[in-house]
């Protein structure tokens, strides 16, 4: 049975690739290039950018440094995006609808905990409570700040698994999503195993969190730009 089921899935995913559309439009990638080059002299910017005395690091570590800020704003930008496809994909398209509302409230909360620090405010909590102490100790993950964010993933990836076959039929839209958890799976790999943390685990730890943040916006961006000139089509 599992067989079969696994069969199914696969070939669903297999009919969503092969039935959309197959135009290879080279503006969506120009500009993405062009998002990622951006990002990344931020990046160098923000390395070499700090008041005297501070370590390289100094934007990366702090919540309110210019790598948190920004990540929060893609966040919020990417969010905007979800409720923007949810609003205009055709209400035919449930499981569609249904995927662009789950990623706005996902990107939402992720938006708000960047600026208000909820896993990291839970985490520290946590860490102070003997019991739980004892059980992240068991786990062997340094900090229930870790664990939070590891549970994080672990939550996205049978929620990705689920709408994959969906996400297949708007184009690029889950090789975006991929290439963010690949990025996800880098900053908490990094998170977890530094202690105490360094000058570049601090730097590319961030880095990659920001680019997961810009591969979402990218992937739903290129989301949107399908669903509105389906529209155009449509009318």
């Amino acid at each position: 049975m599992a067989k079969i089921s696994s069969l199914n899935y696969v070939e669903k995913i297999k009919t969503a690739y092969r039935n959309r559309p197959r135009q290879i439009k080279p503006d969506i990638f120009l500009f993405s290039g062009i998002i990622l080059a951006a990002v990344f002299a931020f990046i160098s910017f923000s390395v070499f950018i700090h008041p005297e005395g501070e370590r390289f690091c100094y934007n990366f570590y702090l919540e309110v440094g210019s790598i948190s800020i920004l990540s929060a704003t893609v966040l919020t930008t990417s969010a905007l995006i979800a409720y923007t496809c949810f609003f205009i994909s055709p209400n035919a398209k449930r499981k569609q609808k249904v995927f662009f509302l789950i990623a706005a409230i996902a990107l939402t909360y992720l938006a708000v905990d960047e600026v208000m620090q909820f896993h990291e405010n839970i985490g520290t909590n946590l860490d102070h409570i003997r019991f739980f102490r004892k059980l992240i100790a068991w786990t062997g993950v340094h900090s229930w700040n870790d664990m939070i964010i590891i549970i994080y993933g672990l939550v996205a990836l049978p929620v990705l698994i689920y709408v994959l076959p969906t996400v297949f039929e708007v184009p690029y839209i889950a090789e975006y999503f991929v290439i963010a958890f690949v990025c996800y799976v880098i900053h908490t790999t990094i998170d977890a195993s530094f202690r105490p943390p360094t000058t570049a685990s601090y730097i590319f730890e961030e880095s990659a969190k920001l680019y997961t943040s810009t591969f979402i916006a990218l992937g739903l961006l290129s989301g949107l730009q399908f669903l509105i000139k389906t529209r155009s089509k449509d009318a």
